[in-house]
């Protein structure tokens, strides 16, 4: 089963970061996990390094961002990106930059380009630090992986 460090308090469906569409690996409202270490972090690039890492071109006016989100999916992740010229995925700026997570805001001041980022890891499956969360609150384990794997049943395979 897939599972990630931190939603950042959503996890996504498996087809908007993998190819596939898997009936248990559905987004979920993850609230233990915003509380996390990672529920919210920050990163910084220069306009320079963004551009060398992605191969855009610099926007011919400092009037214009070098980085904007075109499009989200339902659970907040970056769908689609336009950096420069160049149209991306929230995953492929990801992993471009070095990004913990495909869901996350940016700003540009001056010479900086500066995300905040929302979990950690591709935010499928289960949240480690949500089910931690979970556990700490009194759930059971049987509750935690229905929670994190929709529609699957527990099952006891011997007795």
């Amino acid at each position: 089963p897939a599972y990630h460090a931190s939603s950042g308090g959503r996890t996504e469906n498996s087809e908007n970061y993998w190819t596939t569409a898997m009936p248990y690996l559905r987004s979920v409202d993850d609230p233990y996990a915003r509380e996390s270490r990672y529920g919210r972090t920050e990163a910084a690039y220069s306009k320079a390094q963004v551009s060398e890492r992605t191969g855009a071109a610099l926007p011919a006016s400092t009037d214009q961002p070098l980085v904007r989100v075109v499009s989200r999916f339902p659970s907040g992740r970056v769908e689609q990106v336009l950096v420069g010229d160049k149209l991306l995925t929230g995953r492929e700026l990801r992993e471009r930059l070095g990004l913990r997570s495909n869901w996350f805001d940016v700003r540009e001041e001056g010479d900086r380009v500066l995300f905040d980022i929302y979990g950690y890891g591709h935010g499928i499956g289960m949240s480690q630090y949500g089910a931690n969360g979970m556990a700490v609150a009194g759930y059971r384990f049987d509750q935690i992986l229905t929670h994190y794997y929709t529609g699957v049943e527990i099952v006891a395979w011997y007795e």
